[in-house]
């Protein structure tokens, strides 16, 4: 191409010297076309060396008057060179040149005032190998040495070079460049000193398209210009001055600069500065070549431009020089197929660096930027970095007004999110455009701060509304490990969380730090932290509601969103001020609750969830209906393993830890009393419960419980008992109220009806069975308990005990009593008794049952059934003792079931006093008593066996006054009787006896009827000597059974 231009250059200097010898020779003959003519065409012969048409050459020097000047009308050069697109290199409808003749014959000055080439179709040609087919003009060598030329003129100079409507086609092979140009006028005027050209030139294409390497540059453009330049031909450099102006299709520019084409080089070195007016850029991307427009594909740019740069660098088949451009645009706007908003208001300034050499350097910098969408404002500045590559970079900082709803369409629509409200704030985001387009945040860097207004968010069925809140953002969340991702910090004066109808949250004054990793990594663990204050809290789901005051905390939470087998960890601590909750009829208020709750998988089992509790609160209150509890502080710390895969309730959930509870109150109208707690203090593993300290009131009793409960485990899986010990100690013990809180635990009794339908045509018969926890005391089943008590006053209904010592033991539905000893307003009493309920109206009671100095009218009301079994104990009055074995089966209402009744008695008294009534007159009668006001018995011992129905009476021997008497007999618990009584001592000179027999109701109210005079049965019995073996024998079981009795009673 450098030698194309310089052979161009020396084949105008040859035009011109051709044009001038032809002129100087028409001077001194007679210048006719006919002679004019063939004189100029052999002169063109010496010149050029390709054929050449011509018409005639004529004088035109009154035309051109008053220069002297030539013309040829028609001039065609032909030169066919293969490759060429056509054989004609030029052709020209007419050539006219004026020129100075004295100039030039007197000081060697060649000034050419115009030279016009009219209708001017060139076609100039280089080949891939540097021919040329314009290379025509012969020198001194028949090759043309472009490097030797040296211009024979001290000046040549051209006033004016005209160009009218010429056609130029330029096509170059060698460096895959060609040219179109037509509709072309141009005025060119220079001087050229030495190897230096100074000049101008005015010049406009109606169409000019330019392409290189099949890359259109230009493509039927409207070009002028207006271009004082300078070229070295030595250096073949060529300079434009600032006054250049170039105009393309409208749109117009001033440049200046250079641009030099070295010999031997095929680097073409330029320095070019350029300015435009303002323009539109729609009118712009016309001008861009079409391989460069694809990276303005989907995009839609508009608006009024400034621009002003400069083109430095070398360009060759490698290289491409740098472009530097600072723009202004006003009045823009930009849309964009993958980006979901459309900028108006465009407006800003910036700096755009490309290197084609280096694609990855070059940048946008955009010094200042403003723009709207719809409802939103921004405004900011920052950096687009590679831009000529397939994705770009952004680093922007921006303030911006937000209508949120116009984020929507960012949103992935997976998420089902929306937004609404207005924020402004600040931001700084640095990003890949493709990370954009494909919402990948965690490849996104997001810094922003913001307010809101009447935000709103819609998850799912979810929605947050906040009237006025604060936001710090950070993607990522820097220097966090496991939390990366975001960062954010709400603040809100008031905000409302609601779940469809069901849910509905209201905050106060909120404060919530979160930290997270990137939840749409679903093939990662995700981690979620967050730190909350507010002032108040209100939730309510359907009936339920909470309430919370003062609050603060913090929590995290560990999942994987994508594994619904493996349960999340999730820890939160809190420290409220007040709680309150209420559901139905349900209420509790707590104060100052405060604590630490961990959930976690345990030992990668999906069944089984493991929870860390620490929790205490200052105090309490709750009700349920008529049930409430209130407490004073609490503290509970415990691990608890929940296994789903267990079947009852009791086993899902394991705990271990401590309890302590101090000044609980519970009310409850199945207690019919509160009670309270002072203080409760306990340990607990699954399989054991340690009551350090155990104090409580039950209405008018007290009592403090320690001890152990085991084996726990085995026994809620019915593999074992479930044993205890403990010890209770108590001022004041309401024993029924105890027994009303512990009956039917662990018991289920089923009473079965019989219906019978007979209705149907055969008789039928439903049987219904239902259960109840009313009627008698039933003992828990399933337990090994022991009870060490320690009573200093017990109730009995209306009756009491002092100082009550003994052991209670539990086993597996059987109550046993041993060696309960205690002191009563009747007598000193000691108790060993069994008591078993297999079923509610089949309960079995057994009594080793001792009293020491009693009242026998107070025996009679402790127990009424020993009416039954001794009904003549009625009739005496006075203190003894009793001692009693006995076994029976009651029904529900403890009425004993005479069949199986076995026992023994043993009753021993002193100064007693027969009560007198008509049955004891009778029988004083019979007796022939000495009659008196009081019947005081000296002694009584008196022993009984019971079995059954039955009740023998072995004889025994009383005393009144100087009397002695034997009576002996047997009762049924029907209450008939069948006595005998012998009078075996008395100031009587005979023995006699009396039977008694009838009911006694019968031996009470008629007497006369049922006492009979008789012979006596036991006149020897108190009588050594004289007694039967029989009667011998009867002494030693009474004997033997007092003795049985008596040998158990613990001397106190």
């Amino acid at each position: 191409m450098k030698k194309a231009i310089k052979i161009t250059g020396i084949s105008l200097l040859s035009l011109v010297a051709l044009v001038i010898i032809v002129a100087s020779i028409a001077v001194w003959i007679v210048f006719t076309p006919s002679k004019l003519t063939p004189i100029v065409r052999g002169q063109i012969e010496n010149y050029i060396s390709c054929p050449t048409t011509m018409g005639d050459v004529e004088l035109t020097f009154f035309s051109t008057f008053p220069e002297f000047g030539l013309k040829i009308n028609g001039l065609t050069l032909i030169n066919k060179m293969d490759g060429a697109p056509s054989d004609t290199l030029m052709h020209a409808g007419d050539v006219t040149a004026t020129i100075d003749i004295v100039a030039f014959m007197k000081q060697n000055k060649v000034l050419i005032n115009e030279v016009l080439l009219s209708s001017l179709d060139a076609t100039l040609f280089t080949r891939a190998d540097g021919k040329t087919n314009f290379d025509v003009f012969i020198t001194d060598t028949t090759t043309v040495d472009t490097a030797a030329f040296k211009n024979p003129f001290d000046l040549i100079a051209l006033n004016r070079f005209e160009l009218q409507n010429a056609r130029i086609k330029y096509i170059d092979q060698q460096s895959k460049l060609s040219a179109n140009a037509a509709g072309m006028n141009a005025d060119f005027s220079f001087s050229m000193k030495q190897q230096t050209i100074d000049a101008l030139l005015h010049l406009k294409a109606t169409s000019l398209s330019v392409s290189m390497d099949t890359v259109a540059y230009l493509n039927n453009a409207a070009v002028t210009t207006s271009m004082p330049f300078i070229f070295d031909l030595d250096r073949m450099k060529f300079s434009m001055k600032k006054s250049t102006e170039l105009t393309v299709n409208g749109l117009r520019a001033k440049v200046d600069g250079f641009v030099e084409i070295p010999a031997n080089s095929s680097d073409i070195p330029m320095d070019i500065n350029f300015s435009t007016d303002d323009y539109r850029l729609t009118e712009l991307f016309k001008l861009i070549p079409k391989p460069y427009l694809v990276y303005l594909n989907g995009m839609q740019l508009d608006g009024v431009l400034a621009t002003k740069g400069s083109v430095k660098g070398v360009f060759n088949e490698k290289s491409m020089p740098l472009i530097q451009l600072n723009a202004g645009i006003a009045g823009g706007s930009f849309r964009y197929e993958a980006f979901p908003y459309h900028l108006k208001d465009m407006a800003g300034n910036a700096d755009v660096y490309l290197d084609m050499n280096k694609a990855a350097d070059s940048k946008i910098t955009i010094n200042d930027f403003s723009a709207r969408t719809g409802q939103s404002d921004l405004a900011g500045k920052g950096s687009i970095h590679y831009i000529l590559m397939d994705d770009m970079l952004f680093d922007l900082a921006m303030k911006v007004k937000l209508n949120l709803p116009e984020l929507n369409p960012m949103i992935p629509a997976e998420l089902k999110m929306s937004l609404n409200g207005v924020a402004t704030g600040e931001a700084t985001t640095k990003f890949y455009l493709s990370d954009a387009m494909n919402a990948k945040l965690e490849k996104m860097n997001i810094n922003a701060k913001l307010k809101a207004d009447g935000l709103g968010i819609q998850y799912d069925t979810i929605y947050v509304k906040s009237d006025k809140s604060t936001l710090d953002l950070r993607i990522p969340n820097k220097g966090k490990v496991g939390t990366g991702f975001l960062y954010a910090d709400l603040w809100s004066n008031l905000m409302n969380v609601n779940q469809g109808n069901a849910v509905k949250t209201s905050f106060r004054n909120l404060k919530l730090l979160t930290e997270t990793s990137n939840l749409m990594e679903s093939d990662k663990p995700n981690t979620m932290l967050f730190g909350f204050r507010f002032d108040h809290l209100m939730a309510g789901m359907d009936n339920m509601t909470v309430n919370l005051d003062k609050s603060t905390g913090k929590a995290g939470v560990k999942m994987n969103l994508n594994d619904a087998v493996v349960l999340p960890w999730v820890n939160c601590d809190f420290d409220v001020s007040a709680l309150d909750f209420s559901m139905d009829s349900t209420t509790a208020h707590i104060d100052y609750p405060k604590g630490e709750l961990t959930m976690t998988a345990n030992n990668n089992q999906p069944d089984v969830t493991k929870f860390n509790i620490d929790y205490k609160a200052s105090a309490m209150r709750a009700a349920m209906g008529q049930n409430s509890f209130t407490a004073g502080f609490s503290d509970i710390l415990t691990n608890i393993v929940y296994n789903a895969a267990e079947k009852t309730t009791a086993l899902q959930w394991t705990p271990k830890g401590s309890l302590n509870v101090r000044n609980c109150h519970i009310s409850t109208p199945a207690l019919k009393a509160a009670i309270q707690m002072p203080e409760l203090s306990l340990d607990f593993t699954p399989d054991e419960y340690i009551i350090k300290q155990g104090k409580m009131l039950v209405d008018n009793s007290d009592f403090e419980l320690t001890g152990k409960l085991w084996n726990v485990d085995n026994y809620l899986r019915d593999k074992g008992l479930l044993k205890g010990e403990f010890s209770f100690n108590s001022t004041l013990t309401d024993v029924y109220r105890i027994m009303e809180l512990t009956s039917g635990f662990g018991e289920t009794d089923t009473t079965t009806t019989i219906i019978e339908d007979k209705t149907a045509s055969a008789p039928t018969q439903t049987t219904v069975e239902s259960t109840t926890s009313s009627g008698p005391y039933m003992v828990p089943k399933g337990m090994d308990i022991t009870l060490h008590a320690n009573v200093k006053k017990a109730l009995l209904g209306f009756d009491s005990a002092q100082n009550v010592l003994g052991d209670l033991y539990l086993r597996d539905g059987l109550l046993v009593l041993q060696d309960l000893r205690f002191i009563s307003s009747a007598a000193k009493m000691q108790l060993t008794a069994m008591y078993r309920t297999p079923r509610k109206n089949h309960i079995f009671v057994g009594m080793d049952y001792h009293m020491v100095d009693i009242e026998i009218k107070e025996l009679l009301s402790m127990f009424p059934a020993i009416d039954s079994m001794m009904p003549m104990l009625r009739s005496f009055g006075g203190r003894g003792e009793f001692h009693m074995a006995v076994e029976t089966y009651t029904d529900s209402l403890y009425k004993p079931k005479k069949s199986t009744i076995r026992g023994v008695t043993s009753l021993r008294g002193e100064d007693l006093v027969l009560m007198d009534g008509e049955t004891f007159s009778e029988i004083a009668k019979k007796l022939m008593f000495n009659k008196k006001t009081k019947n005081k018995v000296d002694s009584l011992s008196a022993e009984a066996t019971i079995f059954r129905n039955e009740v023998d009476i072995y004889p025994f021997q009383i005393v009144l006054d100087k009397y002695k008497a034997v009576i002996a007999g047997r009762h049924n618990l029907d209450m008939s009787v069948d006595y005998h009584i012998s009078l075996t001592d008395s100031p009587l000179p005979v023995q006699l006896g009396v039977d008694i027999k009838g009911t006694m109701d019968d031996v009470m109210n008629h007497p006369m009827k049922c006492i009979s005079l008789v012979k006596p049965k036991y006149a020897k019995l108190y009588r050594p000597a004289q007694r039967r073996e029989i009667d011998t024998r009867q002494l030693e079981i009474r004997k033997m059974i007092r003795d049985a009795l008596t040998s158990k009673v613990i001397k106190q």
